[in-house]
């Protein structure tokens, strides 16, 4: 089920499927949540800005499926997920996140958190998802 992680760790570079940037964060990723590192660690790494290396992550992940992980407990940081364990973790937590949100804007909208997902979250997965 996870392509974890060997196979990310030996990515081809070549064919320019990652921009520099991406390479650059990429690269700079230890594999296993032990070897996460701080957003500022890697922009002292990559010199890439704190805003834009959150949006080269995002992009990595979302794009070009690559198996990043985050935890804000010791080691807080990104790592590439390691194994069926790390990725249970990190999807915990990003559940945990989502429905958060959802309630959070539910209560600021005053609409039910079905029709807040139905009608606002929907339409941007799916326009994302192209």
């Amino acid at each position: 089920m996870v392509k974890v992680l060997m196979d990310q760790a030996t990515i081809d570079f070549e064919a320019g499927e990652l921009t520099h940037e991406e390479r650059l964060v990429f690269a700079a990723l230890e594999i296993g949540r032990a070897g996460a590192k701080t957003q500022a660690v890697l922009a002292s790494v990559t010199g890439i800005e704190a805003r834009r290396l959150r949006e080269v992550i995002q992009h990595l992940i979302v794009r070009h499926d690559k198996m990043i992980g985050s935890a804000s407990g010791r080691p807080a940081g990104y790592f590439l997920i390691e194994n069926e364990e790390e990725l249970e973790k990190v999807l915990k937590v990003l559940k945990h996140h989502a429905v958060m949100m959802l309630v959070r804007m539910s209560k600021l909208n005053g609409t039910a958190v079905e029709k807040i997902y139905e009608q606002e979250i929907l339409p941007i997965i799916r326009t994302e998802a192209r």
